[in-house]
């Protein structure tokens, strides 16, 4: 894992009197742990991201779900924004169970990207073989999202964890 991606989890932290934990998570944009509050022993999920990019992309996300009051997505538990700091890059959200739907790095908001009709094809098609018989109900959470302008890029059964 890259060590400077670690010294700004520590030091985001630290830095708003939490204690990293396990890390739970790692991808291209970044990295998340655990993290408990020294104080009220709260636990949140910590996103500490690679750019800047995926950042805002996914506060952006966030913040469109909690303008909606959005706390589920077709049965789905969404996290919630705890705090998020631009400078760092880095976000702290509420721990969620399964089934869930997460991860908006990749997202893009109010206008999605555009691809031939083969390629979207071919990306469905190949969804659909990673969902099974998951992928109707993964879709309506894509579809759903995509009512409040969030376009997602990364659809996987990890980012829509299903029963």
């Amino acid at each position: 894992m890259d060590s400077e991606l670690l010294a700004k989890a520590h030091a985001f932290a630290t830095s708003n009197a939490y204690t990293l934990g396990d890390r739970l998570g790692f991808g291209i944009h970044g990295a998340v742990w655990n993290a408990v509050n020294h104080d009220t022993g709260v636990r949140v999920a910590m996103k500490v991201f690679e750019h800047d990019l995926f950042f805002r992309r996914e506060n952006d996300a966030y913040e469109r779900l909690q303008e909606h009051d959005v706390v589920q997505i077709c049965g789905c538990h969404v996290p919630q924004l705890v705090m998020a700091d631009p400078e760092v890059p880095a976000m702290m959200l509420t721990v969620v169970a399964r089934p869930f739907v997460l991860d908006f790095a990749g997202s893009r908001l109010d206008e999605p990207e555009l691809f031939p009709l083969e390629i979207v094809q071919e990306f469905y098609a190949e969804k659909e073989a990673q969902f099974g018989s998951d992928w109707p109900r993964a879709l309506k959470v894509v579809r759903a999202l995509e009512s409040f302008g969030i376009y997602l890029t990364d659809i996987s059964p990890s980012n829509i964890a299903l029963d």
